[in-house]
């Protein structure tokens, strides 16, 4: 992406409309009521994606990204207004009751080299929304839920999914029929 979206000329809006799959509400929701833990893993970018959970209703009203700067995170809200810096994975848990935490592939990269904060890949269960996130770093998220005790589930659409999908307890490939 970052070569091909490089040296771009503006040319024009486009607005498409890509309607989730059907009933795919219903059966979030009823993982939801199930006190299942939702969590988006996806390429997309990220106001896609927050789109996509405002829909689903996963997780608090409330959004906020975090971001990686002078190795410390912080947190902004989507007006990119400044929240809050986390000194501690105690405050992200707490930070997840009141908003839908995000992170973008980049400022997960540098997530990852911060040294100071132990037990960091903690974070992770905490965080709902993974966007422009590269099929390594889907395994990543993986690892990381499994090595805090969890059992992660996964449905994936795409070969970029294969490698989180092999490691999930349970993964479930989501095709087009019409498509094969």
């Amino acid at each position: 992406r970052d070569e091909l979206e490089k040296n771009l000329i503006f040319s024009g809006f486009v607005i498409a409309d890509t309607p989730l799959k059907y009933n795919v509400d219903k059966y979030i929701n009823e993982l939801i009521n199930a006190k299942y833990n939702i969590c988006i893993i996806t390429g997309d970018h990220l106001l896609t994606t927050i789109k996509v959970a405002k829909d689903l209703k996963i997780g608090p009203k409330k959004f906020i990204t975090l971001k990686i700067e002078e190795n410390k995170i912080k947190c902004y809200d989507m007006n990119n207004i400044f929240v809050k810096e986390i000194k501690s994975f105690e405050e992200v848990k707490y930070l997840s009751d009141e908003y839908t935490l995000s992170i973008t592939g980049d400022e997960y990269k540098s997530l990852c080299s911060i040294k100071n904060i132990p037990d960091l890949y903690k974070i992770n269960q905490h965080i709902k929304i993974f966007c422009r996130f590269s099929q390594t770093q889907k395994r990543e998220i993986m690892n990381n839920l499994i090595k805090c005790g969890k059992n992660p589930s996964m449905c994936g659409d795409c070969s970029n999914d294969v490698g989180a999908l092999r490691l999930a307890t349970i993964g479930v490939v989501i095709l087009n029929i019409k498509d094969l």
